[in-house]
This record gives C-alpha cells, sequence and structure tokens, in this order.
C-alpha cells in the first residue's frame, strides 16, 4: 500500500471512529499500530471535531491534524519543518443519528462485548459498500466510558492493520495541541493549488443501530 493510501485510510479510521462520541470526547493516549510487518509508535490527542496523530516508522517522525469542521487536514513534517494541507470532501460532519449516510456507506453488526486495557468495549463489524478506500471491513471495540474506539482490526488487499490505544487520559487536552507550529512552511501539493483533495470521503459512515446478518 502506498504512503498516500495509507494516509487515506487513517484519516478514515478516524473519522469512522468520531461517529460514535458525537464530538463530546477528549483524550489523550499512546498508539500502537501494526501494519505488513511494520510497527510504528507514537501518541493521539482527540479533542470533540479536532485529533493529532503522532507517529514514528524507521526512525522518521510524522504528524496528522484533523479538523472535521474545516473538513481540512494537514501533515506536518518535524523534521523539515513544513506542512502540507488537504481538504477532506464530503460532508464530514454529518450527523451520527442521519439513518441515510448510514444505510448508503455500509452496515454495522454488533459482536457483543469485551474488556480492551481496563475499558469495557462494544465490539462492533463495519462493512463498507464502497471499497475504494481498501478497506474491505474493520472491526472496532468503542469504550463505553469515552465512546470511542481504543482499538480496531482492518481488513485490506494488503492484510490485516491493527491499531490500539493504550495509557488512555480523559480530559485536559490544550488547543495548542491542534495549532501548526511556529516556524513551519506550508507546501503546495503538485498539481492541486493551494488545499489537495483527499478522494473516496463523500459519505460519513454514521454509528448505527446494528444489524445482525451479514
Amino acid at each position: 500500500m502506498k504512503k498516500s493510501s495509507l494516509f487515506i485510510l487513517l484519516v478514515f479510521l478516524w473519522v469512522l471512529g468520531s461517529v460514535f462520541s458525537i464530538w463530546a470526547v477528549e483524550f489523550s493516549a499512546d498508539s500502537y499500530r501494526s501494519f505488513m510487518g511494520k510497527n510504528s509508535t507514537g501518541k493521539v490527542f482527540v479533542k470533540g471535531h479536532l485529533t493529532r496523530m503522532e507517529s514514528k516508522e524507521g526512525g522518521q517522525d510524522s504528524i496528522i491534524i484533523t479538523d472535521l469542521k474545516k473538513k481540512t487536514t494537514y501533515i506536518l513534517n518535524p523534521k523539515d519543518k513544513t506542512y502540507m494541507e488537504m481538504a477532506l470532501s464530503g460532508q464530514m460532519a454529518a450527523s451520527a443519528a442521519d439513518p441515510e449516510f448510514q444505510k448508503d456507506f455500509g452496515t454495522w453488526k454488533d459482536l457483543g462485548t469485551e474488556t480492551v486495557n481496563g475499558y469495557l468495549c462494544d465490539k462492533r463489524l463495519f462493512t463498507p459498500k464502497d471499497k475504494s478506500l481498501g478497506m474491505n471491513q474493520s472491526t472496532q471495540w468503542i469504550a463505553r466510558e469515552i465512546k470511542y474506539p481504543i482499538k480496531s482490526v482492518t481488513k485490506t488487499a494488503q492484510g490485516d492493520m491493527t491499531m490500539e490505544y493504550k495509557n488512555i487520559k480523559t480530559g485536559n487536552v490544550s488547543d495548542s495541541v491542534f495549532k501548526i507550529p511556529a516556524g513551519y512552511t506550508k507546501m503546495e501539493i503538485p498539481g492541486m493549488g493551494g488545499k489537495g483533495m483527499i478522494p473516496g470521503m463523500g459519505k460519513v459512515p454514521t454509528a448505527p443501530a446494528t444489524e445482525d446478518d451479514d
């Protein structure tokens, strides 16, 4: 999977998780990702419609900041102190209660409950109708206390990608975490003008009533 495709999938998974919270969640955590034989660690910060994902893989740092209200994602390169801005197409901030988005985008299935890292979680399976993002299915463990997925296993053509949050600390996330740091230079995306567009994000998958059958 190309880095651009992986980036789109990571942003999509955060959008998928955000529909459970109705933007009331606020926490930070250590993040762990395993995909195609590679492991990466980092930090995640979530505050309502804002998220910041930091990761380190192969000695290289990367930061992704997403703002669902502005429907914008910023990709930061700490080494060069540069960033790129990309628009999220479609109605990214759609209401999680809208059944039309649920019906059009995919289906959910209730898989019971499990405890993950000390949190009681509702386990649910999401199957998208559109496979263009490279995702076949995604199992989500949604912690009841914070109403947010703290673990996911996503099936792709290249294999399973596992993401998990540990050492979760609720509340007290500063707004400054989601700002572009001073001294960073904006880089234009070739052929896209001032703001690129992330494809395949035209509908928002909404948190559902569950479906009993595949």
